[in-house]
């Protein structure tokens, strides 16, 4: 009886392995294409291959802008079993509160893709992987740093949470800068890392550098003056352009207030670049130029006399005054001293559009096309220059609007002796050929 008892289990022990076995070939022959597409659902995936954004350096090759390789934090809520504890370590890890954590995972149960973090560093990243989470995953992705920091903030400008140019030379020229990401497929474990890559369906192409004409060290000498400047006059801002009158190169630009890219604040306070976006009357800086149309009309020269007597005179109900009786002065004298009554007298002697026709040649009605975003062309009309009050006032600098980069490249043409080259902030290879405007 109990010889019987043996067999009947063998017996069926055997049978049930001969099942198994027909059912495996069974599935194996018929059912394979489906559990390889299975398999292939829970372990293969496709991965983006982020391009590195092209680096922005100055003149000399130094960096204005770099990217460091970072990680994008996300979790599958509807299949992540997290405990408490361990919920609590990820939250101190990405700087987060763990009670919100733990919210944003339980409103999102059903989700499949919740990010957690951006732009997580190196170093917190392995700690995460360490914690061998199934279910969270860490992508490769960039981060822009920018090392001279709010010194060049207004000319290279900043990315957003996407690396994609949002201000500035970032944004200006995004296209070039970056770059086209690749993609492959890979093999993966339960717990989301990556095993093997299977297969690379394309290589990423990384972003190209460009080159300013900015010197960083000319960049901070000037930021360093300008925030000095502003602070002991307690303005409300400044602007600052310095061009290299030989070839139109913009050696620098900055503005206060300015704002550090690599941690920029909610209100992005300071990000106006005023010198390209505010017109401001230029006011006395406009007198050299109406110097010129003087001496251009041939009736003038440097040793020409005029005289200031008393210090003021009327032009309609208008006053124009100086600070001090000036008394008879030449037209040299005129600019050094910036005499409002002698550079008046003078434009009132010259045809009413010649100061304007040596500042439209100057460039003051162009638009640069420097490319930064936000650029305006200021206000530079002639239309009411028939009125003798605004012919007086336009000579020195009030009746017209410009910016401060525009300005520069009027003065610019000064310090070429008479040739106009147009200002630029890219690095070219070959110098723009100058277009003589003013006679030496």
């Amino acid at each position: 009886m109990i010889a019987w008892r043996h067999y009947i289990l063998v017996g069926l022990f055997l049978a049930m392995i001969g099942a198994l076995c027909v059912r495996v070939v069974y599935l194996g022959v018929t059912q394979k294409n489906f559990l390889q597409q299975q398999g292939d659902a829970r372990s293969v995936r496709r991965e983006v291959m982020p391009a590195m954004r092209g680096a922005i350096v100055d003149r000399n090759g130094e960096p204005l802008a770099v990217s460091t390789p970072v990680f994008s934090v996300w979790i599958d809520p509807s299949r992540a079993e997290v405990s408490a504890t361990t919920l609590h370590k990820v939250a101190r890890l990405l700087g987060l509160q763990g009670d919100t954590l733990a919210r944003r995972l339980a409103d999102n149960q059903r989700r499949e893709h919740l990010v957690l973090a951006r732009r997580v560093r190196w170093d917190v990243a392995e700690r995460l992987r360490a914690l061998k989470i199934k279910h969270l995953y860490l992508d490769n992705e960039y981060r822009r740093y920018y090392p001279a920091a709010e010194t060049t903030a207004h000319v290279v400008g900043v990315t957003d949470i996407k690396d994609q140019g949002a201000e500035g030379v970032e944004y200006a020229l995004n296209d070039r800068l970056s770059g086209k990401h690749g993609a492959k497929i890979v093999l993966k474990d339960q717990l989301g890392q990556t095993i093997r890559d299977l297969e690379y369906i394309a290589a990423p192409v990384y972003g190209q550098e460009v080159k300013l004409t900015l010197d960083q060290r000319l960049q901070y000498v000037a930021y360093s003056e300008l925030k000095s400047a502003v602070q002991s006059h307690k303005a409300k801002s400044g602007s600052l352009v310095m061009v290299d009158a030989r070839n139109g190169d913009i050696l620098a630009l900055v503005n206060q207030p300015s704002y550090n890219p690599n941690d920029i604040p909610e209100k992005m306070l300071g990000m106006r670049n005023r010198a390209v976006t505010d017109p401001y009357e230029p006011g006395s800086t406009i007198k050299p130029f109406t110097a010129l149309a003087a001496l251009e009309s041939g009736h003038f020269k440097a040793d020409t006399l005029i005289d200031t007597h008393p210090g003021f005179f009327h032009v309609g109900k208008k006053l124009i005054e100086d600070p001090v009786n000036r008394k008879v002065i030449s037209l040299s004298q005129a600019i050094q001293k910036s005499s409002q009554v002698a550079i008046a007298k003078v434009a009132m002697d010259l045809p009413e559009d010649a100061v304007f026709d040596v500042l439209s040649r100057a460039g003051l009605g162009d638009y640069l096309g420097s490319g930064l975003p936000g650029e305006v062309m200021g206000y530079f009309a002639s239309d009411q220059l028939r009125y003798p009050v605004v012919q007086a006032t336009f000579s020195y600098g009030y009746g017209l609007s410009v910016t401060p980069v525009q300005l520069a490249q009027a003065y610019a043409v000064l310090g070429a002796g008479g040739l106009q080259r147009p200002v630029t902030l890219l690095k070219l290879q070959q110098p723009p050929i100058p277009r003589r405007i003013i006679a030496e």
